[in-house]
C-alpha cells in the first residue's frame, strides 16, 4: 500500500507543485510600431507585460482571466510578455521595430549636378535585411541593402545628375523597409542651381566683343582658377578668391596667348566639401 502511494505522488506531484509550462501563440511575433497583434492560449490566463499601460505596448484594461489579448506596439525593442494559468505559466518574446526615411541632400558639386544624401540612423532593434531605396527623380534608382552591420545604420549616397542649362527641379525619394516588412517613405524636392557659368569660347581681339573669359559663380562661392595650356602650363591664375574672374587672354608678361584650346580648373575656397570645377575653353585671339 505505502509503494502504491509513493508511485501516485512521483507521478502527480511534480506536476502539482511545478505545474506545466505552455506555449502562447500569436499572428505576429515581429509586428511594426503601430501594428497591433493578438496573444493567445486555450485557456484563460493572468497576462503581465512589461512597462505599465502606454509606455511600451498599447493594452487592454482586463489581462486577467482571458484566453487572448490585444497589443499594439508604441515603442521599439525586444519585450518578453508572460501568462499564468496558476496550473502552468508561459512566455514569449515580441520584438517591435521601426523605420525612418528622413534624410538630407547636400550639394556636392560647384555647379550643384552632384549631391550627397544621407538618412537617419535606424532604430533599434535592426531587424537585417534593411534596404534604402533611392530614387533621384530623374529615372535613377538605387538600392542600398544592409544585411548585418554592428555599428549606426543608416545610408549615404553621392549622386551626379547630367549638366544642366538651367536650374532644374527634383523630387527625390527614399524608402527604407527592414525584414519584418516595416517599411517608411519620404520625398524631397531639389532643386539643382547651375552656380557656376564660364563661356567655351572668347576672341580677345580688342573688337568690343567677347573679348574676355569671364567666370563667375552665385556671388557666395569663392573660388581660385587656373588656366593651363596643352602642354600643362599655368598660363594665368587669379590673384586671390574671388566670385568672378575676368581673363583678357594675356600671359603674366602682358602678352597675349596664341589661339588654341585651354584647360580651366576652378577650386572652390569658402566651400570644402564641393568638388573642384574643370572645363576647356577656345581661344582665338585674331578672329574678327
Amino acid at each position: 500500500m505505502i509503494r502504491i502511494l509513493i508511485i501516485i505522488l512521483a507521478l502527480f506531484l511534480p506536476q502539482i507543485i511545478i505545474g506545466q509550462d505552455f506555449t502562447i501563440t500569436t499572428n505576429n511575433n515581429q509586428p511594426c510600431v503601430g501594428e497591433t497583434i493578438t496573444l493567445s492560449h486555450t485557456e484563460n490566463c493572468d497576462w503581465t507585460v512589461p512597462g505599465t499601460d502606454g509606455e511600451f505596448f498599447d493594452q487592454p484594461d482586463n489581462l486577467s482571466g482571458v484566453s487572448s489579448i490585444l497589443l499594439t506596439g508604441i515603442e521599439p525593442g525586444e519585450y518578453t510578455i508572460d501568462a499564468t494559468t496558476g496550473a502552468g505559466n508561459g512566455s514569449i518574446v515580441i520584438t517591435v521595430s521601426t523605420v525612418s526615411a528622413n534624410f538630407e541632400i547636400n550639394q556636392a558639386g560647384i555647379n550643384g549636378y552632384k549631391i550627397q544624401v544621407s538618412s537617419d540612423i535606424q532604430n533599434t532593434p535592426y531587424l537585417f535585411p534593411i534596404t534604402f531605396s533611392w530614387d533621384f527623380g530623374d529615372g535613377t534608382t538605387i538600392e542600398d541593402i544592409i544585411e548585418n552591420n554592428d555599428s549606426e545604420v543608416r545610408s549615404f549616397q553621392s549622386y551626379t545628375y547630367d549638366s544642366q542649362t538651367q536650374d532644374s527641379i527634383f523630387d527625390i525619394t527614399l524608402t527604407v523597409t527592414n525584414n519584418a516588412g516595416c517599411s517608411a517613405s519620404l520625398t524631397q524636392t531639389d532643386t539643382i542651381h547651375k552656380i557656376f557659368k564660364a563661356p567655351n569660347v572668347f576672341t580677345p581681339n580688342g573688337d568690343g566683343v567677347n573679348d574676355f573669359f569671364t567666370a563667375q559663380t552665385d556671388g557666395q562661392t569663392e573660388f581660385d582658377m587656373y588656366v593651363y595650356s596643352r602642354w600643362g602650363n599655368v598660363v594665368y591664375e587669379s590673384e586671390k578668391p574671388t566670385t568672378r574672374v575676368v581673363w583678357d587672354g594675356r600671359l603674366k608678361d602682358g602678352k597675349k596667348v596664341s589661339s588654341g584650346i585651354y584647360y580651366y580648373v576652378i577650386i572652390p575656397i569658402n566651400a570644402p566639401d564641393t568638388e573642384k570645377l574643370t572645363g576647356f575653353v577656345h581661344v582665338f585671339v585674331d578672329k574678327e
